[in-house]
C-alpha cells in the first residue's frame, strides 16, 4: 500500500498495465456479480452469483427494468439476504474461481463508501492484465474480455456504490471461441483508492484475482425464451 496523490497512482498504474482490449457491440444475455465488501472484523469477503438472462442485458444510464444496472440492484440485495434461490451462487472468493461458460458481464461491486476504484482522466477504472506474474503464466490477450467501464448504482441501505463492468467474451487469442475441454487463466488487478479522513491523498489498495475460463462457451438462450 502506498500513500499518495491519485494522479500519482494513476501514472503508477499506466506504467504497470498495457492491456488492449477489442470493441465489441454484440448484445450481452447474463450477468456474473461478485459483491465485495469488508466485514466488521476487517476481513475482506465477495460473494457471486451468476444469472442467466432469456432476453439481451443493456447497460443503461439511469437504470430501469432489465438494464445491467437493475439487475445489478437486484443481485446485491440478494447477496444480502440469499433466501429462495433467486440467482445462482457461485464462488465465494476472488482467486482461482472459474467464470460460468457463458458470454457475460463481469461485475465486480465494492460496497465500501470510501473504496473507490481507480479512474484515469477518461473515468476508465484501472484494470491490469498480466501474462506472467510472480512466476506463473496466464493467458493475456486482447480478445479475452471487453474494456472496463466504470457504473455507479444505488444499493438499498448502502446508497451510491461503484462497479467496474466487463464483458467475458469467451474468446480464446485468435477471437474464436474457447475449444471444448481447453482452460484460460486470468491474472488481473483492480486500483483502489482509500483517503485518509480529510485529505485528498491515501493509500493505493491493489486487489489482483485469478480467474478461468473453460471451454466450449454455452450459447445464449433464444430471445423471448424463458
Amino acid at each position: 500500500m502506498t500513500i499518495e496523490t491519485d494522479k500519482e497512482a494513476v501514472e503508477r498504474a499506466s506504467i504497470e498495465g498495457d492491456s488492449e482490449y477489442t470493441l465489441d457491440n454484440d448484445p450481452v444475455y447474463h450477468v456474473y456479480l461478485f459483491y465485495i465488501r469488508v466485514q466488521d472484523d476487517g476481513s475482506l469477503v465477495s460473494d457471486s452469483y451468476f444469472y442467466y438472462s432469456p432476453d439481451p442485458v443493456p447497460i443503461r444510464k439511469g437504470g430501469g427494468a432489465g438494464s445491467l444496472e437493475w439487475y445489478v440492484q437486484d443481485m446485491v440485495a440478494y447477496a444480502k439476504n440469499p433466501v429462495g434461490g433467486k440467482y445462482q451462487a457461485e464462488a465465494k472468493r476472488l482467486s482461482g474461481f472459474r467464470f460460468p461458460p457463458y458470454r457475460a458481464y463481469a461485475v465486480f461491486v465494492m460496497d465500501e463508501p470510501y473504496w473507490k476504484y481507480l479512474a484515469d482522466p477518461n473515468n476508465d477504472p484501472i484494470v491490469n492484465f498480466y501474462d506472467n506474474k510472480l512466476g506463473r503464466s496466464y493467458n493475456k490477450h486482447r480478445f479475452a474480455f471487453t474494456k472496463p467501464e466504470l457504473i455507479e448504482v444505488d444499493i438499498a441501505g448502502s446508497g451510491p456504490r461503484q462497479a467496474v463492468v466487463m464483458v467475458n467474451r469467451m474468446s480464446n487469442k485468435d477471437d474464436k471461441p474457447i475449444d471444448g475441454g481447453k482452460t484460460e487463466k486470468y491474472c488481473f488487478d483492480f486500483w483502489m483508492r482509500v483517503n485518509y479522513s480529510g485529505s485528498s491523498d491515501g493509500l493505493t489498495i491493489i486487489i489482483d484475482p485469478a480467474g478461468e475460463n473453460m471451454g466450449p462457451p454455452g450459447k445464449p438462450p433464444p430471445i423471448g425464451t424463458p
